[in-house]
């Protein structure tokens, strides 16, 4: 198995993520589940974009870059069936 995917948050972005460290590395996962709890409580959250973690506010290393292996991964159809 691969290098964990890492991400940490720039320093210019930090107000928009009150509790996230700047330039700490942690796991890519933890941080986009801590920041999914984060949206999911906010009385009147944003509106989510494609990414958790925002590509222009994180820098990422380790694990498999994005769109990296999409050919491996199941997809399903409208019916729920894999394809």
């Amino acid at each position: 198995m691969g290098q964990q995917r890492e991400a940490r948050l720039r320093p210019e972005f930090a107000s928009l993520y009150p509790g996230i460290p700047v330039n700490t590395w942690l796991p890519a996962a933890d941080l986009g589940a801590t920041l999914l709890m984060h949206h999911l409580r906010a009385p009147a959250p944003p509106e989510l974009g494609n990414r958790l973690l925002d590509e222009s506010h994180f820098e990422f290393r380790g694990g498999a870059r994005r769109g990296a292996g999409a050919s491996e991964r199941t997809r399903y159809g409208e019916n729920g069936k894999a394809h």
